[in-house]
């Protein structure tokens, strides 16, 4: 067991020893303190500091390197989990009712208008996805606006979107269209991939949306200290 002091010293060591992300931060402290206590256990002579520097000599030339590799990680690995978790939860009877209606539209649509009907009203679709996700981009950045310290646990939630994997397609499959509309077939598959690219934006929209507010609200009670405005800040 040790002292506020001296878990904030493994903190800071940790910090002056190029650990950059808070929480990296403080599991790899408390990592650590663990070694420290069994060193200290098995020679009683040994000051805090020492220990302390002796753990991190054991941690090999490469210093925190692979222990932060080690619990990035693990993070990286349960945010896929929680992504995937969210991204099941989509298909709800309900949302699977509503994308079977959407697809039944479409099709019927594509059966009684000109192609360029169709056309014109995908794209308009495309530009409102385009447009929405620019929102939710920026309703992102002033939601993390608040946190004052690196988190790895929030980098992915900051930064994560598939945006131009359905916004490239886009421009490209107006133009097969246009060039193929003398060739029924493939101006069908041209219309039929670029609705299927905007129903998976929407689905991609909706689960970023869900994913980067979890993770905000899971940093946030993790690391309430690392959020401006937190009742309970921590000296570093």
């Amino acid at each position: 067991m040790h002292t506020p002091e001296q878990e904030n010293y493994l903190v800071n060591f940790c910090e002056e020893h190029f650990v950059r992300s808070y929480d990296v931060r403080l599991a790899i402290a408390s990592d650590m303190a663990k070694e420290v206590t069994d060193k200290m256990n098995t020679d009683v002579s040994l000051s805090f500091e020492t220990a302390v520097q002796r753990v991190y000599e054991s941690y090999g030339v490469t210093g925190f390197s692979k222990a932060i590799e080690a619990k990035e990680n693990k993070i990286q690995l349960l945010q896929k989990k929680m992504k995937w978790e969210l991204f099941k939860k989509m298909f709800t009877p309900k949302n699977i009712a509503i994308l079977l209606i959407a697809i039944i539209v479409f099709i019927i649509t594509l059966l009684n208008f000109k192609t360029e009907y169709v056309l014109f009203g995908l794209v308009i679709l495309s530009f409102v996805l385009i447009t929405i996700s620019f929102i939710s981009v920026s309703k992102r950045k002033k939601l993390f606006s608040k946190q004052q310290k690196e988190l790895s646990i929030t980098l992915d939630a900051k930064t994560s979107s598939n945006f131009s994997l359905y916004a490239i397609p886009i421009p490209i499959l107006v133009i097969v269209q246009i060039v193929s509309e003398t060739n029924k077939e493939v101006s069908i598959m041209a219309l039929a991939f670029l609705f299927i690219i905007i129903i998976y934006g929407i689905i991609d929209v909706v689960v970023t949306s869900k994913y980067v507010n979890h993770i905000y609200q899971m940093a946030k009670d993790q690391y309430p200290e690392a959020f401006i405005g937190s009742d309970n800040l921590k000296n570093e």
